[in-house]
């Protein structure tokens, strides 16, 4: 929508997407995104039952056909961020601090880096991350950092948004 509007809901279906993620029935979903490509629809899904690997599928006509998959950084991880950047990457961020692009074209590393916001104890849970819009190389990270409120007895949490550049290089050095 234009700046200040408001998004129009509809059924997928009345879109012409499709109304469900490619996975069985049952299976539990532990990440997934989606992005339109060169007009075609994309998912990149974790499922619990295999936290090791990311599949890659694209829809064509009604069905989503198997496009690839990729290796989690580091094995499977408990908590996991996937996110489609640029015009073909897949940003793959995880809660033990690894972050991988991967050009989903070829399965290349277009980069790699950790982030040290799991690395804080208790004091910063971090919960996902996306890139920036376009061909930048930064990074958003959204954690949750423990604050204490006007009761000492109690403790919430506040959001937070760190941005950081993982450049892109053309032999990316880390988790390969």
């Amino acid at each position: 929508p234009a700046a200040g509007g408001s998004w129009a809901c509809a059924p997928a279906s009345a879109r012409g997407l499709p109304n469900a993620l490619p996975v069985a029935e049952g299976s539990r979903l532990q990440a997934a995104a989606t992005a339109l490509l060169n007009g075609a629809l994309h998912a990149a899904v974790v499922l619990e039952g295999h936290p090791d690997l990311v599949a890659l599928f694209v829809q064509e006509a009604d069905s989503w056909l198997p496009l690839g998959e990729l290796r989690m950084p580091l094995g499977g991880v408990k908590k996991a961020s996937l996110a489609f950047m640029g015009n073909g990457d897949l940003l793959v961020s995880t809660g033990k601090g690894h972050m991988l692009r991967h050009n989903i074209r070829d399965g290349s590393v277009v980069a790699s880096a950790v982030h040290d916001l799991a690395q804080k104890g208790g004091e910063v849970a971090w919960q996902a991350a996306c890139g920036f819009e376009g061909p930048d190389t930064h990074i958003a990270h959204l954690s949750l950092s423990k604050v204490s409120s006007l009761s000492p007895s109690a403790l919430g949490w506040q959001p937070s948004i760190v941005s950081m550049e993982v450049p892109t290089a053309a032999k990316p050095a880390l988790f390969q």
